[in-house]
């Protein structure tokens, strides 16, 4: 009898024990900007400088890989998304992108160059299937995100404000090789269980 309670007991512990594990699990997934925003706030919501979190992530919402990017500047980060230019960088399964960076000001609103950038680089991960959001944080204000608010800029749009490779590309990259890769792929920089 004793020996039976006694497994009955491992029994109840062990599926506690299970249960806690997958909860967990989904509640680090991301499955809406909401997610991306709370996974992000605590690192980059209060820093006095504009730093981005991109998280990648499959289907279930899993974060397949995480990468930090910020030059230490009050006013902007320069950051071209890599993965998307050479496929060898992305990570099998990515299905979203979410590019969630602070506004320091306070302002949760998108500004027009993240708007700008936003949309360019959405389109460009639409072409190989994948969905990408932008997102600006606050410490106090909450967030906003390009997709929920509906601001995304046609193709046509963004031909009429030149933008192009040139834009989020070109000089990008040449910005941050100026700026000695600060911080760009951080060291924090994460891959999925193989």
């Amino acid at each position: 009898m004793i020996f039976q309670q006694k497994r009955s007991l491992i029994i109840m512990l062990t599926t506690l024990f299970l249960c806690l594990i997958s909860l967990s699990v989904c509640a680090a997934a991301i499955n809406s900007p909401f997610d991306a925003y709370q996974k992000a706030h605590p690192e980059i919501a209060s820093l006095p400088h504009e730093e981005a979190i991109v998280f990648f992530t499959d289907v279930q919402g899993e974060i397949l890989k995480e990468a930090r990017v910020t030059q230490q500047r009050k006013g902007g980060i320069y950051y071209v998304p890599w993965e998307l230019i050479f496929g060898p960088l992305l990570p099998e399964n990515t299905v979203m992108i979410y590019l969630v960076h602070n506004h320091p000001s306070g302002n949760p609103n998108l500004s027009e160059p993240d708007i700008e950038l936003g949309s360019f680089w959405a389109q460009e991960a639409a072409s190989r299937g994948i969905t990408l959001d932008l997102l600006a944080i606050t410490n106090f204000n909450g967030y906003s995100s390009l997709h929920e608010s509906q601001l995304m800029l046609s193709p046509e749009q963004l031909n009429e404000r030149k933008t192009g490779y040139l834009s989020y590309v070109v000089r990008p990259g040449l910005k941050i090789l100026g700026s000695g890769f600060v911080k760009v792929f951080a060291d924090n920089t994460t891959t999925a269980k193989e």
